[in-house]
């Protein structure tokens, strides 16, 4: 009957050196061709999902981006990791490195300060700073605690963590930093019911958070919740969809913080971060205090219309969002 059949049941056949059968290596083989092709396909999935994000942040195709910065310690250079698998937050975005510059320009002198980053750089105790949607770069958060001293916690979503802990580990090994200043990584999604982790915070800082429409709501909550009385926000962002923005800004005011004062404009030409850079694209920096009162510009004046330009400036003509 073996004969016949063509020998004993595959169950009862010999196994192979180390006590696999003949089926099993045969499957292990079938499964290692699987997870090639796999990877072959995720791969494929981060490749496209790096040519998407490329439309609106062409740095988004470069394994890592390096940004050289002057901080008390001197000329640093901050290299960042990127991942396009965790989309927006795997990237650096030019918002956050305005804000990073700004953020280390502060140390060099009150010409271009906001009275409020000023005065609290210069208190007595570390300054207290929250980043909300921090990615894998923290940029902001680094360069606020290497220029201004601060003890930072550094947010955002738990998948993003990790590789922002990583990054955030990687650069304060190579940066000397006042007693009491640090870069603590926590995960955190924005919520009506559920302030940041570690409030209040004299600073709150935010890199290109405006995206998406449908979270400006959560995101109000969370700067408001997270904000010291007397302290004060600054935000990066791309000029995107001026309606959206004005709403967002509404929002806030809505919640006792602002009007928006207008701190710094850049208008990125089309070499900025990469050859295809749109020229259309502009960053705007703005800082919000609670009470509704416009603090004194750089050269003194009332920022009333400042404030204006910010909630009804021109923005590109679609909106970008992804």
């Amino acid at each position: 009957e073996e004969a016949a059949s063509g020998g004993p049941p595959e169950a009862e056949r010999p196994r192979a050196a180390g006590g696999a059968s003949e089926a099993d290596l045969r499957r292990l083989s079938e499964l290692m061709v699987a997870k090639r092709d796999l990877e072959r396909e995720v791969e494929g999935q981060r490749q496209l999902r790096a040519s998407m994000l490329a439309l609106f942040e062409p740095g988004a195709r470069e394994a890592e981006r390096r940004v050289r910065l002057a901080l008390p310690q001197g000329e640093v250079e901050f290299v960042v990791e990127q991942d396009a698998n965790l989309a927006q937050g795997g990237l650096l975005w030019e918002s956050g490195i305005v804000l990073a510059r700004y953020l280390a320009e502060q140390s060099a002198g009150p010409a271009m300060s906001a009275p409020t980053v000023s005065a609290l750089a210069s208190a007595p105790r570390p300054l207290r700073v929250l980043e909300l949607g921090c990615g894998v770069a923290a940029l902001p958060s680094l360069v606020a605690a290497a220029a201004l001293g601060a003890d930072v916690v550094a947010t955002d979503l738990p998948e993003v963590i990790p590789r922002a802990t990583t990054g955030i580990e990687r650069q304060l090994a190579g940066l000397a930093l006042r007693a009491g200043a640090g870069v603590r990584a926590a995960e955190y999604v924005w919520s009506e019911d559920r302030n940041p982790p570690g409030g209040p915070f004299d600073m709150v800082l935010c890199a290109d958070v405006l995206y998406d429409s449908s979270l400006h709501s959560t995101l109000c909550a969370a700067i408001a919740g997270a904000m010291h009385e007397d302290g004060s926000a600054l935000l990066a962002y791309a000029v995107r969809d001026a309606a959206a923005e004005a709403d967002f800004f509404a929002r806030l005011t809505a919640r006792g913080l602002g009007p928006p004062r207008e701190l710094k404009v850049e208008g990125l030409s089309p070499g900025a971060s990469g050859p295809d850079r749109p020229a259309r694209s502009t960053v705007r920096l703005v800082e919000l205090r609670r009470g509704g009162a416009p603090s004194a510009g750089p050269g003194g004046a009332s920022e009333g219309a400042a404030g204006e330009a910010v909630w009804n400036g021109a923005a590109a003509s679609e909106g970008l969002y992804l």
